[in-house]
């Protein structure tokens, strides 16, 4: 089951849109087109599951869900916010950029030396591209591996990427999901790996509509940013997929050779097997399929 925005024809411009609601009595999805609004219905699917689908209006639609009482908030499982946190999410194709890696199977671990960078600082132009034009430098350095600090969408305009708002989005500060894919893959061709620092023990304070859509935190558990992020509580279930859903989007989507986990002891779960565990077990898994 594959949530958030997926294209199911890319001739007919037909995508499916899924999300979670959590005892919502009418979920819509708001779809925008200049400037008119569109509402379409969303059946429930199974119980806190709604769907639909639209047909022939592009690839590139930008979409809100409609959760009735609640209000308009982004998709949780966005891969793009142009607008940024608070705005609009954005269908991306991910079909349409062609890999030149393909011969690309990874680095030894003890190969690797690592090179931590944050985008919006390592270049003038603090974007993807910045990055790219610069890499024969850091491949001049000795440099195996590159450490990505976080890359989901963040309030503002200036950030270390810790105060994240979608798992799954491409910070509209840096560039596009493609050029993304593009300083990976110019990566992979100089051989070098590359990492993805990835948080999944809190999200940032502004923009975070998660508990709109479903108990995604929990009072069980403090952490330093409060509520913990609900591993082992009511509905934990919807959380843990979706971290694991992560974790195979950016190792099969954008090809990242590995995850480095931010502070993995606030992360709260007092569960069997523990959410570490589970997010191992994929990460391998996910490796072994795409021979990685």
């Amino acid at each position: 089951m594959i949530m958030g925005a997926n294209i199911l024809n890319r001739e007919k411009s037909i995508i499916e849109f899924r999300t979670i609601s959590i005892n919502s009595k009418k979920v819509s999805l708001l779809l925008k087109q200049g400037e008119k609004e569109i509402i379409k219905h969303m059946e429930e699917e199974r119980p806190h599951i709604y769907i639909t689908r639209v047909e022939g209006m592009g690839l590139d639609l930008l979409y809100k869900y409609r959760l009735e009482g609640k209000g308009d908030f982004p998709d949780p499982y966005s891969h793009y916010q142009p607008e940024g946190v608070h705005g609009y999410s954005q269908v991306v194709d991910h079909g349409s950029y062609e890999w030149r890696d393909s011969c690309w199977q990874g680095l030894d671990l003890e190969d690797y030396i690592i090179y931590e960078l944050h985008v919006g600082t390592f270049s003038p132009e603090g974007t993807f591209k910045g990055v790219e034009q610069r890499l024969d430098y850091l491949k001049d350095l000795g440099i195996t591996a590159v450490e990505f600090m976080p890359l989901t969408q963040t309030p503002g305009r200036w950030n270390w990427g810790y105060d994240g708002c979608n798992l799954f989005s491409v910070n509209s500060n840096y560039g596009t999901p493609q050029d993304l894919k593009c300083l990976v893959d110019a990566c992979h061709q100089r051989k070098m790996a590359v990492i993805l620092d990835v948080v999944y023990n809190h999200l940032g304070p502004e923009g975070n509509y998660l508990p709109f859509f479903g108990p995604f935190f929990t009072d069980k558990h403090e952490t330093p940013w409060g509520p913990a992020v609900n591993f082992d509580d009511d509905f934990c279930e919807i959380t843990r997929s979706m971290v694991l859903d992560n974790v195979r989007y950016w190792l099969e989507i954008y090809h990242f050779d590995a995850l480095r986990l931010d502070a993995v002891h606030t992360i709260k779960d007092g569960s069997e097997p523990h959410i570490l565990q589970e997010i191992a077990q994929v990460t391998k898994e996910t490796a072994f399929r795409l021979g990685r």
